[in-house]
């Protein structure tokens, strides 16, 4: 029989100093116009908030690509690739394509699953044979696009929008924010043996002025002191927004097929 396959892909290790590193809606091209020149003049964070909430909510598939380095007593550095597929509450993933290469500390690891709720497909070396795992029904990718964005909406008083060129960028309004506790959840942040306040953060969000939709972000945590040094950077770019093919979310027969015991990548 085969085993469930619970699917669990996080971003940032947790990370210990001095001890030890831790290591929407679719809108026609006249639409956008007007929507374009309505908002062309200056808003308010909650009247942006609230346009981009609308404008996502029948996004459905979406590409993902990010980039992590973690620096403490050893360092961790990660890319993520992930076409995903949502359902219509944006709750849940109904089919992915996800890539992880990831290097700690000199050691390589590749995880790679594409497939939908029924069924998916595992390697974990990029020419290794494929392996059939039952999903067990749902995915979890983080950062989530959707949980991403109601992060932001929950830092309304926190955030400064400006606007530059074809894009709106939000950016923090003081060092007093807590990311670490708002994206602990979705970049898998944790940090002990300082506080948070004692961390320097710089944190940008750009979205596309026409269609409101995320488009990328830049999350940077440093502490340089007494209990010494740590870095952390996270850099996110979404794009393809209701056009990922349905193609990239299954793998040939051609290739290799066998049951996969594991319990997790």
């Amino acid at each position: 029989m085969k085993k469930k396959y619970a699917i669990l892909l996080t971003v940032l290790a947790a990370l210990l100093l001095v001890t030890g590193c831790v290591p929407q809606r679719v809108m026609n091209s006249g639409q956008k116009q007007q929507t374009s020149r309505k908002t062309s003049k200056k808003i308010s964070i909650e009247d942006f908030l609230d346009k981009v909430e609308e404008a996502n909510d029948e996004i459905e598939t979406v590409h993902f690509d990010m980039n992590t380095n973690v620096n403490s007593n050893g360092r961790k550095i990660q890319h993520m690739v992930a076409d995903l597929g949502y359902d219509s509450s944006g709750d849940i993933i109904e089919k992915a394509n996800v890539v992880i290469d990831e290097t700690l500390n000199g050691a390589n690891q590749y995880q790679e699953i594409v497939g939908d709720q029924n069924t998916a497909r595992v390697r974990t070396s990029k020419d290794g044979s494929w392996k059939t795992a039952n999903p067990k029904g749902r995915y979890t990718v983080r950062p989530s696009y959707f949980n991403f964005l109601k992060v932001l909406y929950s830092m309304e008083d926190d955030l400064v929008l400006k606007q530059r060129g074809s894009e709106y960028k939000l950016t923090l309004r003081s060092q007093n924010v807590d990311l670490v506790s708002l994206f602990r959840e979705e970049l898998s942040l944790y940090i002990r043996g300082i506080s948070q306040s004692e961390l320097k953060k710089d944190f940008e969000v750009t979205f596309d002025k026409k269609t409101f939709y995320l488009k990328n972000f830049n999350l940077q945590l440093s502490y340089n002191g007494q209990r010494g040094q740590l870095d952390i950077e996270a850099d996110g770019t979404f794009s393809k927004w209701n056009k990922v093919k349905d193609s990239q979310f299954s793998v040939s027969d051609s290739t290799s097929d066998d049951s996969d015991d594991s319990d997790s990548i």
